[in-house]
């Protein structure tokens, strides 16, 4: 039986400071130019965040006093605040693990309101989920959001802070079956960098992860999609069988890692991952993937001039939804300006749904742009 997560013992290990001493000879130069381009690279991602858009950070507001009292969703339906069931979709329950405003979670927000998703985001205000070492609870968490569905309720998940829609339910429900066929239960990302740490090396070369025609491609957990029922019993398998292999406070305790172990140890039958961006875009080291006008070296890209939508060349596809994963979360702050619905309006009393209850996305996230 799975565990309440906001029951389980959190124990957080203290840290000491030891005083670095002098670097000496060329070992020493080269420690100093290693922690140098570290420096640099973290510098870099933090100023290049926002470069050539607004970035709404939001409000920390887990504990806050709404005014509105009335909401209408992305579909534009009046929600009753009462209702509490108001936060199922019929289509599809997108959601969100979020504790606390992080990077472009409200640009999140934004991209899925303007593709009729009204966005349900869970664990806020969850001080135990915070930094990339607490990832591992995204598997608990969700178990938990999924208990409320109905098994055959259809799920989706997103990475809350560096996500954004491109096309509605209608244009994702479409993809996801012709992904799915009759051979699996659910879909999941990819992404071309190996990142499941609890697997050797090796492990990264051999069949278990697809071919394409330019290389592997590997499991992204930031994106999935599939019954209820199927994710949960999913995920209270790898709960109870591969999070306990793992310390806590390890690199391969994390979502992604005992998810990829479990696909490469023979899940990869019952669920597929989307290799050629039919639904699902992990940007990272894909960047240049995507249509561009010619001469252009910025990694913009263009939309098509027919449908609007943003394209992979390679694959010659144009995904539903793209995750500006890792080191790719800077180029969302450049790209988004090409999305179809940029730049339009939000109505005033816009809902979201936090830990289940209607909330205003404009009390949550007062700079986006308001009707």
């Amino acid at each position: 039986q799975h565990m309440n997560i906001f029951g389980l013992c959190h124990h957080t290990p203290h840290h000491t400071i030891q005083k670095m001493k002098k670097p000496r000879g060329k070992g020493g130069r080269m420690v100093v130019s290693i922690a140098a381009i570290t420096v640099f690279v973290i510098w870099w991602n933090v100023a290049t965040m926002s470069k050539g858009h607004t970035l709404d950070q939001g409000e920390f507001t887990a504990d806050k006093t709404f005014t509105t009292k009335s909401f209408v969703d992305a579909n534009g339906n009046t929600v009753n605040p009462d209702d509490e069931d108001a936060w199922k979709q019929q289509d599809v329950t997108w959601f969100t693990i979020l504790n606390a405003p992080r990077y472009y979670w409200c640009e999140t927000l934004a991209s899925a309101w303007h593709n009729k998703i009204t966005m349900n985001i869970w664990g806020w205000g969850n001080k135990k989920f915070d930094g990339w070492l607490a990832t591992w609870l995204k598997i608990p968490l969700a178990i938990e959001f999924s208990e409320g569905l109905p098994p055959d309720a259809l799920m989706g998940f997103v990475d809350g802070a560096d996500t954004l829609f491109q096309k509605n339910n209608h244009a994702i429900l479409e993809a996801y079956h012709d992904l799915l066929g009759k051979e699996y239960l659910f879909a999941m990302s990819t992404e071309i960098n190996c990142a499941v740490q609890s697997l050797p090396h090796h492990a990264c070369n051999n069949t278990n992860f697809p071919m394409t025609p330019w290389g592997r491609r590997y499991l992204n957990s930031g994106l999935y999609l599939g019954p209820s029922g199927v994710l949960r019993g999913f995920l209270q398998h790898v709960e109870k069988y591969y999070l306990p292999q793992y310390r806590e406070g390890t690199v391969q305790r994390n979502d992604q890692s005992v998810i990829g172990k479990a696909y490469h140890d023979g899940w990869r039958n019952n669920f597929t991952i989307d290799a050629y961006t039919k639904l699902f875009q992990s940007v990272r080291m894909a960047e240049g993937h995507y249509c561009q006008k010619d001469g252009n070296n910025k990694l913009l890209p263009v939309p098509d001039s027919s449908t609007r939508f943003l394209k992979n060349c390679l694959t010659g596809n144009s995904p539903s939804i793209f995750h500006f994963n890792g080191q790719a979360k800077p180029f969302l702050g450049r790209w988004i300006k090409t999305f179809w619905w940029y730049g339009k309006t939000i109505p005033s009393n816009a809902v979201v749904f936090v830990n289940k209850k209607p909330t205003s996305l404009r009390e949550m996230c007062p700079k986006l742009n308001y009707a």
